[in-house]
């Protein structure tokens, strides 16, 4: 069973929620729905084997900071993007996991796809950047 928690810090609360079976996909959806991401800020932590993704909440640049999100794919073994519009900024539409083949897929509304072969689901969201 996936968790859902708050940290307190001063008077900013973040909450971190971790899917690691289908029905915590359900929460991650909700949260990334129609947010944004910079295709160029996709990176791989070799040392851990994640996959990390920093979510903004408009199309724009956030300059001010704005109210971003982490997904953190962990466990992966391998990954790749198609990306075929190559215009760089896509929003988040919906992320799946196909078990019997470790996959963990992210597609956006504006054609790019993301897909992550994984040992394990394991999938974190934490608020605010970090």
């Amino acid at each position: 069973m996936g968790r859902f928690v708050y940290h307190c810090h001063g008077d900013r609360v973040t909450d971190v929620v971790r899917a690691t079976n289908l029905d915590d996909l359900t929460r991650v959806n909700e949260l990334l729905h129609d947010r944004w991401f910079d295709l160029a800020d996709v990176t791989f932590q070799e040392g851990d084997s994640s996959l990390t993704i920093e979510f903004s909440d408009s199309a724009g640049d956030d300059i001010d900071g704005g109210d971003r999100l982490m997904l953190a794919i962990h466990h992966v073994e391998s990954y790749c993007v198609e990306d075929t519009q190559r215009i760089g900024r896509y929003d988040f539409n919906v992320i799946r996991y196909d078990a019997s083949q470790r996959t963990v897929t992210v597609l956006t509304g504006i054609p790019c796809v993301l897909w992550a072969v994984v040992r394990r689901l394991d999938i974190v969201v934490n608020s605010g950047k970090t």
